[in-house]
């Protein structure tokens, strides 16, 4: 909405944009929005250059190789610490995220991606990550068929999420992760299996404990284009169940209802 109502939209309106929303206190845990272009590999120079006078000497697109069409990281707020590694980068060379965009872009629709390394992951305290990704059209054209939409894209506002930040802060007050109960275990597809979890809520040193399992439950989540499986489960130490109530709703239900059958 901010492109379609902007003639030009600058870093410094991009910065303003993003700090006014206050994204950070109403949805906290989100690790940037930002504005991937597109850019035609025969104007790839002249965009580089341009990015360079506004004083980022050392910009360039990466990673480097010939292609037919490239897009750039140029706007991404907070532009500070880690966000400063994906200035640049064109998340359309990465199979992963290049699916959420082509979908985002046919659909006209917000689209998540599969689980992704971020680039600004720093080698310390590495987390799994995902990609929200919305097309931006040109202004005044037609993007009622996908032949149109693909010919009038010119970028992505996207979001990045490190999940463990994301999902504290979508779980902040509701005391599960401090629940030696209750594990929480989010995966990326159908599959729960070691390479798709996405977020757990216990240390990996209670993953042995945890695994001593006495109620499961798995809930798929489809949202954005994408799948998530979510897995409650319980250990069979930490389970407590008040059977003599439950007994004594079982026999009184059944003694209520003999009575009310013969009344």
């Amino acid at each position: 909405a901010f492109f379609n109502v902007s003639d030009t939209v600058t870093r410094a309106n991009w910065k303003a944009f993003v700090e006014e929303s206050s994204i950070n206190t109403n949805l906290p845990g989100i690790q940037g929005t930002g504005f991937s272009l597109i850019v035609p590999g025969d104007k790839l120079q002249q965009h580089i250059q341009k990015i360079r006078k506004e004083g980022f000497t050392e910009y360039t697109i990466k990673p480097e190789g010939k292609r037919e069409t490239y897009t750039s990281i140029v706007f991404l707020e907070p532009f500070t610490g880690r966000n400063l590694r994906a200035f640049g980068y064109d998340m359309f060379s990465e199979p992963v995220r290049r699916e959420a965009m082509e979908l985002a872009r046919d659909l006209n629709v917000a689209a998540l991606s599969g689980k992704v390394m971020l680039v600004q992951e720093t080698g310390t305290d590495v987390q799994a990550g995902n990609i929200m990704y919305v097309p931006v059209y040109r202004k005044g054209e037609e993007t009622n068929t996908i032949e149109q939409r693909r010919h009038a894209i010119t970028g992505w506002v996207y979001s990045p999420y490190r999940l463990d930040d994301l999902m504290s802060g979508i779980l902040e007050g509701l005391e599960l992760q401090g629940n030696k109960k209750i594990y929480l275990h989010i995966f990326d597809g159908p599959e729960c299996t070691p390479q798709s979890m996405l977020f757990k809520t216990h240390a990996p040193e209670e993953q042995k404990a945890s695994e001593n399992i006495r109620f499961s439950i798995q809930i798929p989540v489809d949202f954005n284009g994408q799948r998530w499986t979510l897995v409650f489960t319980q250990r069979t130490e930490n389970i407590f169940i008040d059977y003599i109530s439950v007994w004594t709703v079982f026999f009184g239900g059944i003694l209520i209802s003999l009575l009310l059958f013969f009344l």
